[in-house]
């Protein structure tokens, strides 16, 4: 991106600088939190097992690529995608903690191991500034004991729209809400899965 500025009668080489700056600022890469509101579930429903959530460097933040019709491609940084995934373990597992996915999980006094892929997501953005950004996510989530054996698996799609915004004329798109909707979507299926069919064979391992 070409950026010319013009100085103006009065205007002195820091002012010039400070809104080259912010400039610069506006059009960088965004990063973002992501945030979910775990399901209250009943007591009868919470399994007595300890649960390892692997964090895969991958997800520390996400790295999200998106385009619209006419334009290059942008980044956006998207982090709080593990403490999601802890969140809404939580409320069906005696405890959950995240757990480095360099540690050794073999070892650990962890009943069951947590992980989630991203198989895909897919961003179609409006094609006028009056349009809808959508986005189509599908991940995986499994949990396996610590010699392997997996013991549940579910593969989920959510989907997640929201208004074209730009918040200024230099600024880069922001569809962060459609993003935020389609992972949302997708961590409700997996505690909705959790609640619906359980884990009838998973024994505790271990105190």
């Amino acid at each position: 991106m070409a950026i010319h500025i013009r100085r103006e009668p009065g205007w002195s080489a820091t002012t010039a600088l400070l809104v080259l700056c912010s400039v610069v600022a506006a059009c960088g890469i965004r990063t973002g939190r992501f945030e979910v509101s775990p399901t209250a579930i009943a007591d009868r429903s919470v399994y007595p097992l300890r649960v390892g959530v692997v964090v895969d460097k991958k997800f520390v933040p996400y790295k999200i690529r998106f385009r619209y019709w006419s334009s290059t491609p942008f980044f956006w940084s998207l982090g709080g995608l593990p403490d999601a995934f802890v969140r809404t373990l939580s409320p069906h597992f005696l405890s959950v903690e995240p757990v480095d996915a360099s540690r050794s999980i073999s070892t650990g006094p962890h009943d069951l191991i947590a992980k989630m892929s991203v198989d895909r997501l897919h961003f179609d953005g409006a094609n006028t500034t009056v349009g809808d950004d959508r986005v189509d996510l599908t991940m995986t989530f499994t949990l396996e004991q610590p010699n392997g054996t997996e013991v549940f698996r579910t593969t989920v799609s959510a989907s997640g729209s929201s208004p074209y915004k730009q918040p200024c004329a230099f600024c880069k798109p922001d569809p962060r809400e459609a993003f935020g909707e389609a992972f949302s979507g997708a961590f409700a299926q997996l505690s909705e899965t959790l609640t619906a069919s359980g884990i009838q064979l998973v024994q505790k391992t271990g105190n």
